[in-house]
């Protein structure tokens, strides 16, 4: 009965530092590469909890959450949709908008995905390494996204 209760509200992965420390400063750092190549202003979010960059403009202020996905090298990914952890639907529906944004192993091209396009798209359990049972993703149409080219 609890085993089924768990799977059904959708099991949480347990916090890594070593996974943290491998993924999130590389990460955080191309994310604020790009958007400041975008003529933004990105900064570290000073709430630990929330998404990683705040992305500011003269006119526009939004989230940013990124992250690296180390299965994917190169420019070309080699599935039909991104999954994005269920987990991070939580930045969805903040006081600011959030742009996704999930890079490839070298962090030089990312895909970016807005906040009503990840709540839009199915919800699919996955079994993997760190959860093998009841951790949910979204998996995103790639046709849905926009890849960019992150400058060197």
């Amino acid at each position: 009965m609890l085993k089924s209760v768990l799977v059904a509200m959708g099991k949480k992965k347990r916090f890594s530092k070593q996974l943290f420390s491998d993924n999130d400063s590389p990460a955080r750092e191309a994310g604020i590469k790009y958007w400041e190549s975008m003529g933004y202003m990105a900064v570290p979010n000073h709430d630990q909890y929330g998404p990683d960059l705040v992305v500011i403009t003269e006119s526009e202020r939004f989230y940013s959450e990124v992250e690296i996905k180390r299965v994917w090298s190169g420019e070309t990914f080699q599935y039909d949709t991104l999954q994005i952890p269920e987990r991070k639907r939580k930045f969805v529906g903040l006081d600011l908008p959030c742009t996704f944004m999930v890079f490839n192993n070298e962090q030089t091209h990312a895909f970016l995905c807005e906040g009503s396009t990840l709540i839009a798209s199915p919800l699919v359990e996955v079994p993997n390494r760190y959860v093998y049972e009841g951790e949910y993703f979204f998996q995103v149409p790639i046709k849905e996204l926009k890849l960019v080219r992150v400058p060197v």
